[in-house]
C-alpha cells in the first residue's frame, strides 16, 4: 500500500501544504456527524448596506459527485488540509430582483464562527448577479484550514492532549523550515489575491449604488 505523504506529512506527497493535526481532523468529523455546521450568508440590500440572505444547514458528510448526481443537498467533504461545502441556497428575499455584486459567507458550528470571507459575485463582463425570492443558487465553498482554536478542539474533544495545531510543532531541519516559509508565503499570496478580489467587488458596489 502506497502511503506517500508530502515534507510536512499531507497525505497528497504532490502538495506543498501543512496538514491539520489528527485531532483537528477528528474534531470537524464530530460537528460534521453531530450536524453542527452552519453557513450564514450576507449580501447587500437595495441602501447598499449587508442583509442576510439566509442560512443553510443539515451538512451530512460525503463527496461531491458532479452536477448530473446533484440536487440541493447540503454536503461537507473533509480532508486533511481542505474542508469543502456543496450546498443550496434558496432565497426569500428580495420581492423584486436586484444587483448582488458579492456575498459574504460565514461557517459556524456551536456557536464558534470557523470561517469567513467575501466572494465577489460579478461575471466577466464586470456584471453582477441578479437575486430575487423564489430563486436559488447551488454553491461550493472550500476552505483552507490553516489551524483550529486550540480552545475550540479542546472543548469539543476535552480528551485532547499537548498541542493541538501542527504549526509550531513541527521539527524542521534547514532545507524543510525553507520549504515551510515558501508554502506559507504561497499561501499568503492566494489569501491576497482573495481579498484583493473581494475588495474590487466592493468597490464596484459602492460606486454602482452612489455611496
Amino acid at each position: 500500500m502506497n502511503d506517500q505523504r508530502n515534507p510536512f506529512g499531507g497525505k497528497n506527497p504532490h502538495g506543498m501544504y501543512v496538514p491539520m493535526t489528527d485531532e483537528e481532523i477528528e474534531v470537524l468529523y464530530r460537528l460534521a456527524e453531530a450536524g453542527e455546521f452552519k453557513i450564514l450568508i450576507k449580501g447587500e440590500g437595495t441602501n447598499g448596506q449587508s442583509v442576510e440572505w439566509g442560512y443553510v444547514t443539515g451538512f451530512k458528510v460525503g463527496k461531491y459527485h458532479g452536477p448530473e448526481n446533484y440536487f440541493g443537498q447540503s454536503i461537507v467533504t473533509i480532508g486533511d488540509k481542505r474542508i469543502t461545502f456543496v450546498f443550496r441556497m434558496n432565497f426569500n428575499a428580495p420581492a423584486l430582483p436586484q444587483p448582488n455584486y458579492f456575498f459574504d459567507m460565514e461557517v459556524w458550528a456551536m456557536g464558534h464562527l470557523f470561517f469567513s470571507q467575501r466572494f465577489p459575485t460579478v461575471n466577466p463582463m464586470g456584471k453582477p448577479i441578479q437575486v430575487v425570492a423564489g430563486m436559488y443558487h447551488d454553491f461550493a465553498l472550500d476552505v483552507a484550514v490553516d489551524q483550529i482554536d486550540p480552545k475550540i478542539v479542546k472543548e469539543i474533544k476535552p480528551s485532547a492532549l499537548g498541542l493541538t495545531t501542527r504549526h509550531g510543532n513541527m521539527h524542521l531541519d534547514t532545507h524543510h523550515q525553507r520549504l515551510l516559509a515558501k508554502t506559507q508565503a504561497g499561501e499568503r499570496a492566494i489569501r491576497d489575491l482573495t481579498n484583493h478580489e473581494a475588495v474590487k467587488a466592493t468597490k464596484k458596489m459602492k460606486k454602482a449604488t452612489g455611496q
